[in-house]
């Protein structure tokens, strides 16, 4: 029992040690590729989720280059972009009524 306890940690930090490795812009990306009006009602509901944590993700790396160098414009625009995504999300969530 303790092997596989300490399996699923080494397997839960290797898990976190690679998703961590993925650069934010990139996860970025691809949430603004994806075409949410044809995303169930759960999995439309856990985009938006992703949308939110991304942006705050966002936030705090510009947070951190703010403290060495200034943000670039594409920084910027990555936040517009995914910004106006979220409005556009949240507007699709109240006309299919799954916002509370």
């Amino acid at each position: 029992m303790k092997r596989l306890f300490s399996l699923l940690v080494i397997l839960a930090a290797a898990a976190q040690l690679v998703l961590g490795c993925v650069p934010a812009g990139s996860r970025a990306r691809d949430l603004l590729a994806q075409d949410y009006t044809v995303l169930s009602d759960p999995e439309l509901q856990t985009y938006y989720r992703q949308i939110n944590d991304q942006l705050a993700a966002e936030a705090r790396m510009q947070r951190r280059k703010g403290e060495y160098l200034h943000s670039s414009a594409a920084d910027s625009e990555t936040v517009d972009q995914l910004q106006a995504r979220r409005n556009s999300v949240r507007m699709e969530l109240e006309r299919r009524k799954l916002l509370p």
